[in-house]
């Protein structure tokens, strides 16, 4: 367990404090995680999103939401939180983790695979 100190912990501090390099390595590994993970699920398990979440497409009016969409909001939001760096430096990695994830997933992966990179914006029929 990581000591508290008076400005909240010492992994406030390191996240606080991440230079511009750091910051993009830890959006790297994070991103490379998610991605491992949607491999994993996809060609592992053969899980399909379309599959698994059409239930949501009734709540959302057909518009399929990836996780990039989320990254992409996540990542405005740091713009409103500019004195609160921990909070900021976490949402953008969080964020663009999420979003290069999608991205890589979809047209780096999925498309030379199977031929389609499979972004749609409406739950295919």
């Amino acid at each position: 367990m990581l000591p508290d100190t008076e400005h909240g912990g010492v992994f406030k501090e390191y996240v606080a404090g991440l230079s511009l390099n750091k910051l993009l390595l830890w959006l790297f590994i994070l991103t490379v995680a998610i991605e491992a993970v949607s491999i994993l699920l996809r060609f592992g398990f053969n899980l399909q999103a379309e599959e698994i979440t059409s239930f949501v497409s009734y709540f959302t009016y057909g518009l399929r939401l990836h996780h990039g969409y989320f990254g992409a909001i996540i990542l405005i939001v740091p713009y409103f939180l500019l004195k609160t760096t921990y909070i900021r430096n976490l949402l953008i990695i969080a964020g663009g983790a999420l979003l290069l994830s999608d991205l890589v997933y979809h047209f780096l992966v999925v498309w030379p695979v199977t031929g389609s990179p499979e972004f749609y914006f409406i739950y295919p029929q």
